[in-house]
């Protein structure tokens, strides 16, 4: 970057917001219709299911963050 664009190469890009989302919004939408068939669900089976439908390994904590900022869910 530094020997094409110079210091304006370092600034951060208005496009670039970090890495892009383990789960597309499809995914989301379908992991949500998924998660409505049962009550009650852990971080653990959550990530086992995502893992087993989406072949993405995610962490409990990303978990969480996906059920409470992407889906709006309440953890109890």
């Amino acid at each position: 970057m530094w020997n094409d664009l110079g210091y304006e190469g370092l600034l951060p890009s208005p496009n670039k917001r970090g890495r892009s989302p383990r789960l597309t919004d499809e995914d989301l939408e379908n992991l949500r219709g998924i998660l409505e068939f049962k009550d009650y669900w852990t971080r653990k089976e959550v990530a086992v299911l995502i893992k087993e439908v989406f072949m993405k390994k995610l962490s409990e904590d990303q978990v969480r963050r996906i059920l409470m900022d992407e889906l709006g869910m309440r953890l109890s």
